[in-house]
């Protein structure tokens, strides 16, 4: 499981943002990417660092190691995205507990579990 860049964001909001800017800070090579394309973000990418590169969602997805940052609505989807999530590390960043009816959703629970029990997106392990 390689990719050119290890390390992938999906999402380019302001957490997505904030990660790609603590990369650029420390070095490390990571790539961003979000449902509407690399051009969407390159501005970003480059204002922030050299170490920064927009990617699609696609080449995000190969990566070992990915950091969500969408909106807790986008989860689902999010995890019937790649085709094998095994060995994938997953940092879920997102919050539900602000989201219209996050009572109804999350029943107790902490966000990532609650994805649907059909998602393949409980094949990897996350990082909370």
């Amino acid at each position: 499981m390689s990719a050119d860049t290890p390390y992938a964001i999906v999402g380019s909001g302001n957490i997505g943002s904030a990660l790609a800017r603590l990369f650029a800070r420390a070095g490390v090579e990571v790539s961003i990417a979000n449902t509407r394309g690399p051009g969407s973000i390159s501005e970003l990418a480059a204002s922030v660092g050299s170490t920064v590169r927009a990617v699609t969602l696609t080449e995000a997805l190969a990566s070992d190691v990915i950091f969500m940052a969408i909106p807790f609505g986008a989860v689902e989807e999010f995890g019937n995205a790649p085709p094998d999530w095994n060995g994938k590390i997953v940092v879920d960043t997102t919050n539900a507990h602000y989201a219209p009816n996050a009572g109804d959703i999350l029943k107790g629970r902490l966000s990532s579990p609650c994805v649907p029990h059909n998602s393949r997106c409980l094949e990897h392990r996350i990082v909370l």
